[in-house]
């Protein structure tokens, strides 16, 4: 009302149809949960490619025929509607019985803390650069939005490793401890496994991946190195944070992730001022270290019970350290080819620290 007040109409109207999108991601989410808890992600990916497949043509249709910005809206929200058409349909006869189905009202009770946290994480994310525009210089917000282009993929591709294993960790928790003390040992692994290669890439070629963006954001290089780091630490917290939702710790972590919202603002009131982008890195990294990675996994481990060997992920970490540390001496340090090598290196230790635990995840999916 308000936009179409001060004259937006078409905005308002753009903002209707995107509203149509978000109810559907809404309402899609619970079908999604029943197809990962049955082991059925092919048909959750299947809904939503067939929901690009329907949003690409008509957006492709759209902008050819230079529609108007509720025209284009709607083709994204198209798309959405069919993803969670195809997803509660699929997902319908894989649900529990309705005897054993959890009321909405429960369901929301349960789940408002996860929300806020989600909040809270998304605010997190944003401080720095909000506070670097408010105290420093637009210049200052580049470099560190350039910077962490480069990590963001793989804390996403984390992410999604971290959440194939959670249905899996669910099914196991109380069911069978061991099974699930050694899932979450594997999904631990495996998230270290991914982030050091990447870590020892990005620490030694951040100079030159820097000067790909042009010769203006070759300043952001340490901003890249400190991000690195912040890498490498939240791949444990990725890789823990499942535990304290699957123990039912939702107001726990709430606290937590709220606890870290304000270190993270005292961090930055203090640090940016006289550092600018490389003072927000350094309170991400200090924030990160302490009420991230060590407190989440202490949280995470004394709400379930379980009790993981820290060596294997430990060993990984300080190998892609070394490696990194090494290569950067060199006179392959700042390049790609140095970064490539690190990454490749940092590989071939994972393999021969892990191949174990490797194995036992080959044996674990063979057919019984």
């Amino acid at each position: 009302l308000l936009l179409i007040a001060s004259g937006q109409g078409a905005i308002a109207l753009a903002a209707c149809a995107g509203s149509v999108a978000i109810l559907a991601i809404a309402a899609l989410q619970p079908a999604r949960v029943t197809l990962r808890f049955a082991l059925r992600m092919d048909r959750d990916i299947g809904a939503e490619l067939a929901g690009v497949a329907l949003m690409l043509p008509l957006l492709l249709l759209a902008s050819l025929a230079r529609a108007p910005l509720p025209l284009l809206i709607a083709s994204l929200a198209a798309g959405r509607l069919l993803q969670a058409a195809l997803t509660i349909r699929w997902a319908g006869p894989l649900g529990p019985p309705a005897s054993r189905r959890i009321t909405a009202f429960s369901l929301a009770r349960r789940a408002a803390p996860l929300g806020v946290a989600g909040l809270l994480v998304l605010l997190y994310d944003a401080l720095a650069p909000l506070l670097l525009a408010r105290l420093t210089d637009w210049r200052a917000v580049a470099l560190f939005a350039a910077a962490t282009r480069f990590t963001s993929p793989a804390l996403v591709a984390i992410q999604a490793l971290n959440g194939a294993f959670f249905p899996i960790l669910s099914g196991q928790w109380r069911r069978d401890p061991a099974a699930f003390a050694a899932t979450q040992q594997d999904a631990l692994f495996l998230a270290m496994a991914l982030a050091a290669p990447l870590f020892a890439g990005l620490h030694v070629a951040a100079d030159a991946i820097m000067r790909l963006l042009g010769p203006d954001f070759a300043a952001a290089a340490p901003l890249l190195r400190l991000m690195a780091w912040v890498l490498l630490a939240r791949a444990v917290t990725t890789a823990m944070s499942p535990l304290i939702l699957i123990a039912g710790r939702q107001g726990r972590a709430m606290r937590l992730t709220l606890a870290a919202l304000g270190a993270q603002l005292s961090a930055l009131l203090l640090l940016v001022p006289r550092f600018g982008g490389l003072g927000a890195a350094i309170g991400y990294l200090a924030i990160e270290l302490t009420l991230g990675t060590v407190a989440v996994s202490a949280l995470a481990q004394s709400s379930t019970g379980v009790r993981l060997d820290w060596r294997p992920v430990a060993g990984v970490a300080a190998a892609a350290i070394l490696i990194a540390l090494l290569i950067g001496a060199t006179p392959l340090g700042g390049t790609l080819t140095g970064g490539a090598l690190a990454g490749l290196l940092t590989v071939a230790v994972t393999f021969a620290l892990g191949h174990r635990r490797l194995a036992a995840l080959r044996l674990q999916e063979r057919p019984a």
